[in-house]
């Protein structure tokens, strides 16, 4: 390379800067809503200091306030941090030219636009820092066979268990990702000692996650609108989000926020079974021939493994899963490219040209999909077009017709949401919601039932069919419902006075 390395770091970030340009005049959508617009608590700052994303959130909000601008320009910083130590981190295994077109790779991805160009998608532009900086760390610990650097070592342990305080998932593999990569470079025998305190660690605080493990099931059994934890086959669950992220990184054409419902034909599995179960059995041979493909290959596997779950701890695809582990990808292509060229020297201007023109079509194609984040209805109008069968992105379609204005088309996206799953209550709510405000109070109680009949615990279907009734007179039936939701709400200021005046009247 003709360029130093701070240089590299540099135009690493200038590349960061031009593609996620268009991002930052984003609106707040989706979760960002509740996240941020609806959150009181991001006023104390102190509050969140173990929680990175939240705690970086908090500092956009006293900065800032409400100006999405501050919240993107921090999610791109992240980005180019993220750009640079995954440069560093392809170092480590490949001379600077192969190491750098893969860190441009890794700026340039499409599946990233998830992470950097959705506020919400904050979580994993971290996740990826402390990844990168933990191993780092610890590989400036041990890579003199000599001694061991505590000073770096007991940073790494330290970089490791602060984010662990409020991140178990995905990040729970950093302790195993530590022995795959240490098994590439053949230095297990004199640092297997030096995993102990990290395993322990990781023990400890999955032992203590007991009742969030709990939580995380509870929430995302809610959002997939399960009325309870739905077991799934494990493997097969491992087969379908192995291929369908490796498909994401190869070829991000359908890219959407809900790769929803998983539909694949038994053939179609059994074929991906196979070919998972063929990788099984020539691993140690990919192992002996070709370790830092080997390497490539256990990140991608292990970053992916909460997606494998018998019950519904994550969702099974989403782009934003694999903002670390796209760094599979790039040791592939690196590896690729650093073999053509110690074979064919002569045709090297030839693989820059071929490696550059796939890191400009991706980068292309980053620039468009940031596009899709521009706006609730943007947002939504794209996921509809790619998960025409998600209940979940109708009704967000609806929603985000109902903010419009367009009322017709909101009861189209909801009614086409309850097609998709009949028992889906929050569409039915939104629904009595619609037609509600057109003055349909009929319609709207009867959809209000059906989302209580469905989901007995939601509040607001509740209370409002108890205001309905009230309105209409009909006293017996308002303190029924309102009854219900205030054993749901015990101390909401709107129920109580609902109820006092259908008992006094």
């Amino acid at each position: 390379m003709i360029f130093g390395r701070r240089w590299l770091y540099g135009i690493l970030a200038v590349i960061c800067i031009i593609i996620y340009a268009n991002s930052l005049g984003g609106a707040f959508v989706s979760d960002d809503i509740p996240g941020i617009v609806k959150n009181p608590g991001l006023s104390r700052p102190g509050d969140f200091i173990l929680n990175p994303p939240v705690f970086l959130a908090s500092l956009n909000y006293i900065s800032a306030k409400f100006n999405p601008l501050s919240y993107h320009l921090t999610n791109l910083f992240l980005h180019i941090l993220n750009s640079i130590l995954a440069f560093i981190f392809l170092g480590l295994f490949f001379k600077t030219e192969p190491a750098f077109l893969g860190a441009c790779l890794f700026a340039a991805h499409p599946v990233h636009a998830e992470a950097v160009s959705w506020i919400s998608g904050r979580p994993y532009l971290t996740l990826g820092l402390f990844i990168f900086a933990a191993y780092l760390f610890y590989h400036r610990a041990v890579r003199d066979d000599r001694k061991v650097s505590i000073k770096f070592y007991v940073l790494s342990l330290v970089t490791f268990s602060y984010y662990l305080v409020d991140s178990y998932s995905f990040y729970a593999m950093f302790v195993f990702f530590l022995v795959l990569c240490d098994l590439t470079l053949e230095r297990c025998r004199r640092t297997w000692r030096l995993w102990l305190p990290f395993f322990f660690i990781l023990l400890a605080r999955l032992v203590l996650a007991k009742s969030a493990i709990g939580a995380r099931l509870h929430f995302v059994t809610k959002e997939m609108g399960l009325n309870h934890a739905e077991w799934t086959n494990p493997i097969n669950n491992m087969a379908y989000s192995l291929f369908s992220h490796f498909s994401l990184l190869v070829v991000p054409a359908k890219l959407s926020l809900y790769h929803e419902p998983a539909v694949i034909s038994s053939l179609i599995l059994k074929i991906l079974l196979c070919i998972l179960l063929l990788l099984l059995i020539i691993s140690p041979f990919i192992y002996k021939r070709a370790r830092r493909i080997f390497l490539a290959m256990g990140i991608f596997v292990l970053f992916l493994v909460p997606t494998y779950s018998p019950f519904p701890f994550s969702w099974l695809v989403a782009e934003r899963y694999v903002y670390f582990s796209a760094i599979s990808l790039c040791m592939i292509l690196a590896f690729l490219y650093e073999k053509y060229a110690q074979k064919c020297p002569n045709r090297i201007h030839y693989a820059l040209v071929v490696f550059l023109l796939i890191v400009a079509a991706y980068a292309a194609r980053t620039v468009a999909r940031n596009e899709d984040w521009q706006s609730p209805g943007r947002l939504w109008r794209q996921t509809v077009a790619v998960s025409d069968l998600s209940p979940r992105a109708h009704n967000n379609m609806g929603d985000a017709y109902g903010q419009e204005g367009n009322t017709d088309g909101a009861i189209r996206e909801f009614k086409r949401a309850i097609a998709l799953k009949p028992d889906y209550a929050d569409a039915y709510h939104n629904l009595a919601n619609t037609y509600e405000g057109q003055g349909s109070s009929e319609e709207a109680i009867k959809y209000y039932l059906q989302a209580v009949n469905f989901n007995p615990g939601l509040f607001e279907s509740q209370y409002n069919l108890g205001v309905i009734y009230l309105n209409k007179g009909q006293n017996i039936e308002a303190i029924k419902y309102l009854t219900r939701a205030k054993e749901l709400r015990p101390d909401d200021a709107g129920v109580n006075a609902a109820l006092n005046i259908a008992y006094k009247r």
